[in-house]
């Protein structure tokens, strides 16, 4: 059936590439050659005759060669990034009988599922990209009949809007559930007569840069050794801010209920691979006005025990898969947070009086807690979404353990935000060259997270 190609302009990748091992049968492909500049990527014309003896992505038929160029990249298959151009050459063996020659850039999504019987079956295959150019018509050829060692070339170009998503394999191991993101090379001979047609698919990989939408511009990156005492700029940025409730009630509980105040940079897309900040306000006041001693001994828990035993921050990739009007999610972890620092809001070198008497209006009521999670691999993760298909989402979640006090149990704040990542930041996308290089972050080993979760 005719699907819509989904807008993926607004979106802001780590499962990823495995492809088909060998091109279609009765195709051969030649063993890799040395690095080569990018400048000589596609030969001019004058040169093609000796550049292909040297061409390391060679893949031949029956009928004809085809001809992809030397290997730029550190990849096993041709490589592309957005908007790039696919180039190359065709040699055919003979015109005779051939009546058109077309070539073929298609990307294809396929999802798939482990059935009862240990079959993997399909769910569904559905287009991406598909552009196609003539590479020779037997009505337009003027040359001499039947000529032998043709040499024709090729340009397809890959659209640069919308970004499309990345060239990828997912399988995760619970449910059984697989996504292959796909793109290849398609050359169709038909010929006339009686004489059977010839077609040879090539694996390529296609790995776009992506950046934030760009009515927005991303937080300033924050460095590996970034000192979090020196956090003047952050107070700078414009930060979300969301109530956190206990257990996850929807209102915020008693008057001595602790209230707890979650805060990320906004807009909430960053550049993978940077540490994205996030902060706490914790606040608790009793009825008579004083500072309540559980929050003066959450903050003591804090600032003298294992934090990670009091508040978890965690950075998760989220695969959700639609069958049968239904989605299907796994998650796997990718970084863990790590807080910086906790400090009194107000008054920092004067702790509250532990004394219930001894407040006053200028006792601070209040407490920060500030830190960061690491996005990620540096240009190796990329959010995408193909609605009523598949998506790629990340997440950063929160839990905040408070012991109860006296005969009550653990409360629990626990949070989950949606955000968005990118392999670049717009600055960059703007600023550098190479816009069309492949992202060869994007092609890590393939991931199937054991620990995950998976929900309907």
């Amino acid at each position: 059936m005719e699907i819509q190609l989904p807008d993926y302009g607004q979106l802001d990748a780590a499962p990823l590439p495995a492809y088909t091992p060998q091109p279609s049968v009765g195709s051969s492909r030649s063993g890799a050659g040395s690095q080569v500049n990018v400048s000589s990527y596609f030969p001019s014309m004058e040169t093609m005759n000796t550049s292909l003896a040297h061409s390391d992505f060679s893949y031949k038929t029956d009928n004809f060669t085809l001809d992809l160029g030397s290997k730029v990249w550190d990849a096993e298959y041709p490589a592309y990034g957005r908007g790039a151009v696919v180039q190359g050459w065709l040699t055919l063996q003979t015109t005779k009988y051939v009546s058109k020659v077309e070539v073929t850039v298609e990307g294809s999504i396929l999802t798939t599922i482990v059935n009862r019987l240990g079959k993997r079956v399909p769910l569904g295959r559905f287009p991406l990209l598909r552009k196609s150019v003539n590479a020779f018509d037997s009505r337009q050829y003027t040359g001499p009949k039947g000529a032998k060692m043709l040499q024709l070339p090729f340009t397809v170009e890959i659209p640069r809007s919308p970004i499309l998503p990345p060239s990828l394999e997912y399988t995760h191991s619970k449910s059984g559930v697989s996504v292959q993101i796909q793109y290849r090379v398609r050359v169709d001979m038909s010929r006339k007569l009686w004489k059977r047609g010839d077609s040879i698919e090539v694996p390529i990989l296609y790995l776009p840069k992506s950046c934030p939408n760009p009515f927005h511009h991303n937080p300033p990156p924050l460095p590996d050794d970034y000192d979090w005492k020196q956090r003047n700029d952050l107070d700078l940025l414009e930060w979300k801010s969301i109530d956190l409730h206990p257990n996850g009630n929807d209102s915020p509980g008693g008057p001595d209920a602790l209230s707890v105040k979650l805060e990320f940079p906004q807009p909430l897309s960053y550049k993978c691979g940077t540490q994205i900040p996030f902060r706490m306000l914790m606040s608790c006041r009793s009825m008579d006005g004083a500072t309540t001693p559980q929050l003066r001994e959450l903050f003591d828990s804090m600032t003298t025990e294992s934090t990670a035993s009091i508040l978890s921050v965690t950075l998760l990739r989220i695969m959700t898969v639609v069958m049968s009007n239904k989605k299907v999610l796994s998650e796997s972890v990718v970084s863990e947070g790590v807080v910086s620092g906790v400090q009194w809001e107000g008054q920092e070198a004067v702790p509250p009086s532990t004394s219930s008497n001894a407040h006053t209006a200028s006792q601070p009521l209040s407490f920060k807690v500030s830190g960061a999670v690491l996005g990620g691999t540096a240009e190796g993760e990329m959010s995408w979404n193909v609605p009523g298909v598949a998506e790629l989402q990340y997440a950063i979640r929160l839990t905040l353990s408070v012991p109860g006090q006296e005969s009550n149990g653990t409360t629990f704040y626990r949070h989950t935000e949606i955000i968005g990542l990118n392999t670049h930041s717009r600055e960059e996308i703007a600023t550098e060259a190479g816009e069309d290089n492949p992202v060869l972050g994007l092609i890590p080993s393939q991931a199937t997270p054991e620990s995950s979760n998976t929900r309907t």
